[in-house]
């Protein structure tokens, strides 16, 4: 088992523990960890929905102008 410092409070955890046990603070490596992995998702999402708009268009399923609308509503919200 890993041990770290509490950034707030110096007291020794668990590296795999949510909070400190004394001060209540969260894990900033495992909110770290949470926070790169949700970025990679979202940029991975992003990847895909561009490759299957590309695909899309190149096999001539959806217009250059179906792909701005498309745009233009995926801006909006």
């Amino acid at each position: 088992m890993r041990l770290i410092n509490c950034h707030r409070c110096s007291t020794l955890m668990a590296a795999n523990a949510p909070r400190c046990p004394l001060c209540g603070c969260r894990n900033e490596e495992l909110e770290q960890g949470r926070q790169e992995r949700r970025r990679l998702f979202v940029m991975l999402t992003l990847l895909l929905l561009t490759y299957a708009l590309f695909l899309a268009f190149k096999l001539e399923l959806i217009s250059a102008q179906g792909v701005l609308d498309l745009v233009s509503i995926l801006r909006q919200g």
